[in-house]
């Protein structure tokens, strides 16, 4: 693999683009009798507005401060969807949805629920709206008016203050004071002024707050500290409360072995090294790099090290950050010490420290996101004009919900997609692992109990790439093991990493890619027990004490993973963030062994569907991802497109016609070859329950892609006629023909959950000779509704990577089409 990767410029074709997939289809409302269920209502909403009247009062009489409008939860019937986006009115002081959530009745049926906030003298719009429902003819649709929102409901209420709640509610605060997140809902121009105005009253109630703080579209998050009885107060006085969640604590992942004294092996390997700097840094975000290790310490300066907390030592204080240093930096430390070649280091280290030393406990529970987001800003500030990749092995022991964006995810999101005219980032975060969920003895159940335990947060974040581990660690030397055997067998899923396969099929697949975590034995009666020879090699923080380590899990993966995608940089310097995250992913491939441990039928799309969300794409290959041979071309457009029209509809799809060997390819007959494509983008999200409850409102957008089919070369105005409404007359129908989506290996519906999207298809040559016409539109997303924040108009990049591949090393597809470009410029 000695050719270099080709970079298509300009290539794109912008067309005007209108989707053909058809509008959802309306959701099915209850029957109703419309003058019974107009008067229940009605009746309903009168007493709410009297309760609250009466609260007032009573407040008043005490001298007690009161927010000046009131909350009321909405409730639809289970079994049945809530018009919950017809409760808000865009105008000003109009009423304004907060949040959305989903309750399991106890006969199984989801019962939809929308928390709603009505400013003071607004009250009558609801009735009006109930009455109009019960007497007033909707001309255009030959409906009562307001039918679709009055008939969804089957109860209105006051909100109470555990409807907020969007964690377990064994998790709710009692009598003792607890760290949360308090979702704010704001807006653009006053978020400033209602976090103050919060704080004030926090103050006043005695509740505790960090000056961390996240800003989101039409949300701000803060932390406090409180319990029950003073949120009830803060309920009582704030007019801007969103959601509550319990703030996760951080835990950092990591294993510390003895080691042998191995200075003179430190030696030797210092003397095999080459320092080349191609303005390439990873910047481990973590507990600190302890830099005074001779192995590290000519690739990370003091220079080069920050701290959240000015107050913190740059240290490391526990070890985690030196283990990731130590792997980020050689990628098999192991293999460097004991090749007797060259190693070359064309890369450096950062140390952005986001974990507190021992003696500030009160620093524990904060706002990682907003800590996150401000030592990436010292970082880059203090060592500008760098490429950056953030490696981030510490998550949360709290499981995330069923995929649900959390503040940190939707913090490293927004700090991957970049503020206007600001830089894009690339993050590479640990899925987070089993031994935290529980313990060491329950992975007896391995790999059965691995499905059970979810990726932990931040990792299930849409912009990053979220590393799981597999393990290729199965020989065992030592005599005291030797009735032992690995948990895992080789090429399998490590016992260390965890999935998503339980998640809402909404949210992305993770892991992305998986990378060498280590393994576990288990003894004759079934213990499990860890093992030097199963780990991996990495740099001790100690080095007084001692050189070497040993490391594993997800940490150890992503640290992995952090260094082959400082390589792919290295000799990719114009790549964007996108364009490496998708190198990664489209080098990746499944181990036998993965598709045969869970009993993958490949042939079935919705058994590949599984195995995502097991195990990502796979391996990276780093020769693959970095580099061409005769018989392995790999193509690269970096694009920008509009999605969205200021009318609110879809604006533009890119279409690209390839340059092609397809002489070489029509040679070939029926050999058959693979071609692959790989889709990387990001997002602007919109957290909040609000926006989560699908995952085209927390993005901002989405993009796809198609291919035209061997059939459609010969008109290749039919295959945009198949994707794009606005390719045809008003004469043409939909051609009948859909392509060969059922040829793909993960097929348009499992690859599309997630802004990395890639697939492969194996054809004959002569079919593959055809195949050279890909479009990229968009799908829906938040910018194309949100007119109150201006985002219809904006403009996203994207990536996209294209490869042929074939077993033959005799045959040449990379030169034609090196000489069709060499030409073309």
């Amino acid at each position: 693999m000695d050719k270099p990767i080709l970079f298509l410029n300009n290539i794109a074709q912008s067309e005007s683009f209108t989707t053909t997939k058809s509008p959802p289809r309306s959701p099915d409302l209850p029957q109703r009798n419309r003058k019974a269920h107009a008067d229940y209502l009605a009746q309903r909403f009168q007493e709410a507005w009297c309760q609250i009247e009466y609260q007032k009062e009573q407040r008043k009489a005490l001298s007690l401060p009161s927010r000046n409008g009131s909350y009321i939860n909405v409730r639809g019937l289970a079994g049945y969807e809530l018009a919950a986006n017809s409760l808000e009115r865009q105008s000003s002081n109009a009423p304004r949805l907060v949040s959305t959530s989903s309750r399991i009745t106890e006969d199984g049926q989801t019962e939809k629920h929308a928390i709603v906030y009505v400013p003071s003298g607004q009250e009558k719009r609801y009735l009006d709206q109930v009455k109009d429902y019960a007497t007033k003819l909707d001309s255009r649709w030959a409906q009562f008016k307001n039918k679709k929102l009055i008939e969804s409901i089957e109860g209105i209420e006051l909100a109470l203050l555990e409807n907020l709640w969007q964690d377990f509610s064994q998790d709710f605060p009692n009598e003792i004071p607890v760290w949360c997140e308090l979702w704010l809902r704001t807006e653009q121009q006053k978020a400033d002024d209602i976090v103050n105005a919060t704080h004030v009253i926090c103050r006043a109630i005695g509740i505790e707050t960090n000056k961390e703080r996240l800003d989101f579209p039409e949300r701000s998050v803060i932390i406090i500290r409180a319990n029950r009885s003073q949120l009830q107060e803060l309920f009582a006085q704030s007019d801007n409360l969103a959601e509550l969640r319990l703030a996760k604590e951080p835990v950092s992942f990591w294993s510390s072995m003895p080691n042998y004294q191995q200075t003179e092996a430190v030696d030797d390997l210092i003397q095999r090294i080459s320092y080349v700097d191609r303005g390439v840094s990873i910047c481990i975000l973590d507990t600190g790099i302890n830099n005074g290790h001779l192995l590290l310490e000519k690739s990370c300066s003091d220079s080069e090290k920050e701290t959240y907390n000015p107050e913190w030592s740059l240290s490391d204080h526990e070890g985690h950050g030196t283990q990731m240093a130590g792997i980020s930096l050689f990628g098999d430390l192991q293999n460097a010490i004991e090749t007797r070649d060259e190693i070359i280091l064309n890369h450096r280290l950062f140390s952005g420290k986001i974990l507190p030393p021992p003696n500030f406990p009160d620093n524990q529970k904060a706002l990682y996101g907003d800590i996150t987001a401000q030592t990436i800003s010292k970082c880059e500030i203090k060592i500008p004009d760098r490429i950056r990749q953030y490696c981030l092995a510490v998550t949360t022991s709290y499981e995330t919900d069923f995929g649900r964006p959390s503040s940190w995810s939707a913090a490293v999101d927004k700090l991957a997609f970049g503020d206007e005219g600001g830089p894009q980032r690339l993050f590479l975060i640990s899925a987070g692992n089993a031994s935290n969920c529980i313990s060491k003895s329950e992975l007896v159940d391995f790999p059965d109990i691995n499905l059970k335990l979810s990726i932990q947060s931040p990792a299930q974040s849409w912009n990053a790439i979220t590393v799981g581990a597999f393990t290729e660690k199965t020989r065992v030397s030592d005599e005291d093991y030797q009735d032992y055997t690995p948990l895992a067998q080789h090429g399998e899923l490590s016992p260390h990493s965890t999935t998503s396969i339980d998640w809402e099929k909404t949210w992305p697949n993770k892991p992305d890619i998986v990378f060498e975590g280590g393994n576990l034995l288990k003894s004759p009666t079934n213990d499990i027990e860890s093992c030097d020879e199963l780990s991996i090699l990495t740099t001790s923080w100690q080095p007084i004490v001692k050189q070497f380590e040993l490391f594993d899990a997800t940490s150890a993966a992503t640290a992995q993973a952090s260094w082959m995608a400082a390589q792919i940089q290295c000799v990719l310097p114009s790549a964007w963030p996108e364009t490496i995250r998708a190198l990664l992913v489209h080098s990746a491939e499944w181990t036998p062994k993965l598709t045969e441990q869970f009993q993958i039928d490949t042939t079935k799309k919705g058994e590949i569907g599984d195995l995502l969300r097991i195990a990502g794409y796979g391996v990276p290959n780093l020769e693959q991802a970095s580099s061409c041979a005769l018989n392995h071309l790999t193509l690269i457009s970096q694009e920008t497109i509009q999605p969205f029209s200021k009318e609110g509809g879809t604006n533009e799809m890119h279409f690209y016609e390839l340059p092609w060997p397809r002489e070489a390819l029509s040679d070939l007959g029926a050999y058959p070859i693979t071609l692959k494509i790989t889709l990387s983008y990001f997002i602007e999200p919109s957290p909040g329950e609000l926006q989560t409850q699908n995952r085209y409102t927390y993005a901002s957008h989405g993009l796809r892609f198609d291919l035209n089919s061997p059939e459609e070369a010969n008109n290749i105005e039919n295959f945009k006629k198949r994707i794009n409404k606005d390719s045809r007359t008003d004469d043409d129908d939909k051609p009948e023909y859909e392509g060969i989506g059922n040829r793909w290996k993960v097929g348009p519906v499992y690859r599309s959950r997630g802004t990395v999207q890639s697939d492969s298809i194996t054809l004959s040559g002569i079919e593959l000779a055809d195949c050279n016409h890909i479009a990229v539109y968009p799908v829906g997303g938040w910018w194309k509704t949100r007119k109150s924040e201006k985002c219809m108009e904006k403009k996203c990049r994207y990536s996209l990577v294209v490869s042929l591949h074939t077993d033959s090393e005799e045959i040449d597809i990379y030169t034609p089409v090196e000489t069709m470009m060499t030409i073309r410029v």
